[in-house]
């Protein structure tokens, strides 16, 4: 009797711990712990998992399965609206949220935007002028000091990109040209932002594009980075939330939790992430350079265009194809220059054999 007392215990025990829920975030794993902490002193019963560089998709399927998403990159979450995995979120915990997006049936909040920026080697650049356009890092001046994440990893840069272009009434031919001469000078595509950042601290590189939270980090690191905000507009990456479970009693306490305008600003000032406008967060103490950044900021919008198509076309047409497009280009108009003068020397000599006729 005992026996079966304790073997009941013991199943009861494990299946409390087994439902003890999961949140799965894209957050720094210092913020993570802090998110870990803030729960644990709210009384919620949650483990908190930083999302590593592997593919979302393959992660939720992996034990111990997550019930939340929050704080993920808003194309992981739309991509996973497909593949049928998402919750609704209730409608009553989001009533006071404006969200920067969210899909038709609320299984997707757009809840936060991190800006991307212009990062250099602050030892490489000591003594030139730091630009703070992306058109200029097309410049020749920058072949091979300039290194970037790659598309796949990094949409939200790379779609911000062909959006902007398209928004100021360019073409979809004239920004993948633009592509191409970006591609130019770019000296190496890391695999994300992060093998950016170890490329300009190694010296490898001196100019990168960035999420603005991994500047900072690296400064706060004692690492010699600087940033500028790109002109006119600014790119940003959507982070959100979305629910891998049916939303019960403590499910909704935690939404309730994560959304609250505390939170929002605390994110804010810890990971340089701009929090979209809900009842009670007070706009005014939201960092000045998130407020300048906001209002220059490309709209966040994860089904924006032909995302996959777009990234396909830049593999096909764009990677490693901006130079030799340039070399042959040159070598066209050093031909056509050569010709063109040539084809003044006959007329010249022409002219002088018809004047020196008797």
């Amino acid at each position: 009797m005992r026996a079966q007392l304790l073997i009941s215990i013991l199943l009861l025990a494990g299946a409390a711990v087994a439902q003890r829920p999961l949140l799965l975030t894209d957050l720094s794993s210092r913020e993570a712990q802090s998110l870990s902490d803030r729960l644990r002193e709210r009384g919620l019963s949650v483990d908190v998992e930083a999302l590593a560089d592997s593919d979302l998709k393959i992660r939720i399927k992996q034990d111990p399965k997550p019930s939340l998403l929050f704080a993920v990159d808003g194309f992981d979450l739309f991509d996973l609206i497909e593949g049928d995995v998402l919750r609704p979120i209730p409608a009553a915990l989001t009533a006071d949220l404006q969200p920067f997006w969210r899909d038709s049936e609320s299984r997707v909040l757009i809840t936060m935007a991190e800006p991307w920026v212009i990062a250099f080697s602050a030892t490489a650049w000591a003594d030139r002028s730091l630009p703070s356009r992306f058109d200029e890092l097309a410049n020749p001046h920058f072949e091979g000091q300039l290194s970037l994440p790659i598309p796949r990893n990094s949409r939200a840069l790379w779609t911000g990109w062909i959006q902007d272009q398209l928004r100021q009434g360019y073409s979809e031919e004239r920004a993948f040209a633009w592509l191409a001469s970006l591609d130019a000078r770019v000296l190496s595509y890391q695999a994300d932002s992060e093998a950016c950042i170890a490329a300009l601290r190694s010296g490898l590189a001196d100019v990168s594009v960035l999420p603005l939270y991994l500047v900072v980090e690296e400064q706060r690191r004692g690492g010699s980075l600087l940033y500028k905000l790109p002109e006119p507009a600014i790119p940003v990456r959507g982070r959100g939330l979305a629910l891998l479970v049916e939303a019960d009693a403590s499910m909704r306490k935690l939404i309730d939790f994560l959304l609250q305008p505390n939170l929002a600003l605390s994110l804010a000032r810890e990971q340089q992430l701009i929090p979209c406008p809900r009842e009670g967060l007070a706009m005014d103490e939201i960092p000045a350079l998130l407020r300048e950044i906001s209002a220059r900021a490309i709209p966040v919008l994860p089904n924006f265009g032909n995302s996959d198509g777009w990234l396909r076309r830049w593999e096909e047409e764009v990677r490693g194809q901006g130079r030799p497009t340039e070399q042959l280009d040159s070598l066209l108009d050093f031909v056509l220059g050569l010709g063109f003068f040539g084809l003044l020397i006959y007329v010249f000599l022409r002219s002088r054999n018809i004047d020196d006729r008797p």
